[in-house]
């Protein structure tokens, strides 16, 4: 059965069971061995990277891990290179033209992120846990100021995947992210053994690109979202943060013109403060990625 979960959560949350502890032990090892298994998987992604977009292989960005400590997390780059010079960091969109065509498949199958093995071998990561975000998307978006319990999300190790993960996709605006913090929070108060192996279950069936919440509803981790409770925590920011966030939300914006000899097609992210295009022979291309970024339960 759905659990609703409300955005409104307790921001109080002192005490967490030993679990973590022995759990973190446990992911370091099962992070060997996963290695091992996906090593070959990993080393032809990186190889379809190389052949098909200028730039590394790999990459790695700095993270708020536990305790707000900061660690670089490793993924497969997905991106073109130099992709946020112009509008800095940015959250997702449903067009995103920072996108390679092999990089929105590699997202699409969740396999840019094999490389974070390394980082739970290590100990900076777990394999079920809170996703960790980015310095500056957190200042950007004022994720502190807006999501309630944010930073008691850092109270543990976080994971390469989650509760959030497979119940909610990409964040699109800071408004996102409060659904995504209630679940992380719900999974740190009702974290087990059991809950952790169908997470793991699940994930890897969406590895496998299964999707549609299929996975989720089988393995009875399907989470409904409160929207009235989102939408009430959302609307109750401070005049300055409103006013701030709708400057920085993203427009998807495309439309075609007609030239005086030839139709041109023309599509670019628009951002208040930089516009960024893909140019080829004075066009722009919008480069789409295969994944569903529509919020579940919420009419647009």
């Amino acid at each position: 059965m759905s659990t609703i979960i409300q955005a409104v959560v307790n921001d109080s949350i002192s005490e967490f069971s030993g679990y973590f502890d022995s759990k973190a032990i446990a992911c370091q090892v099962l992070s060997g061995v996963l290695l091992i298994l996906f090593g070959p998987l990993m080393l032809l992604c990186m190889g379809l990277v190389l052949l098909t977009s200028r730039g590394p292989a790999m990459y790695s960005q700095v993270r708020v891990g536990k305790h707000g400590k900061l660690f670089k997390v490793h993924k497969i780059r997905t991106m073109y290179v130099d992709a946020e010079k112009l509008s800095g960091p940015q959250l997702c969109a449903k067009r995103d033209a920072r996108v390679t065509p092999v990089g929105g498949w590699l997202r699409f199958l969740h396999l840019d992120e094999l490389p974070q093995l390394f980082n739970v071998l290590h100990g900076e990561m777990c394999l079920i846990g809170p996703r960790p975000e980015r310095p500056e998307i957190i200042e950007k978006n004022y994720l502190r100021e807006i999501v309630p319990g944010f930073d008691n999300r850092t109270s543990v190790l976080p994971g390469v995947t989650g509760l959030a993960q497979i119940n909610l996709p990409a964040d699109q605006s800071a408004k996102c992210v409060i659904p995504k913090v209630a679940l992380d929070l719900e999974y740190i108060r009702t974290a087990s053994l059991g809950l952790d192996l169908r997470i793991l279950l699940c994930t890897a069936c969406r590895m496998l690109g299964v999707r549609h919440g299929i996975a989720v509803k089988l393995l009875r981790l399907d989470r409904h979202i409160d929207w009235n409770s989102v939408d009430e925590v959302w609307d109750n920011q401070p005049a300055h943060l409103t006013r701030a966030m709708a400057r920085k939300e993203p427009q998807d914006c495309c439309a075609e013109s007609k030239h005086s000899t030839a139709r041109k097609k023309t599509a670019c992210l628009v951002h208040s403060d930089a516009v960024m295009t893909t140019q080829l022979v004075g066009e722009c291309e919008c480069h789409s990625i295969d994944e569903d970024h529509t919020l579940p339960h919420k009419p647009r």
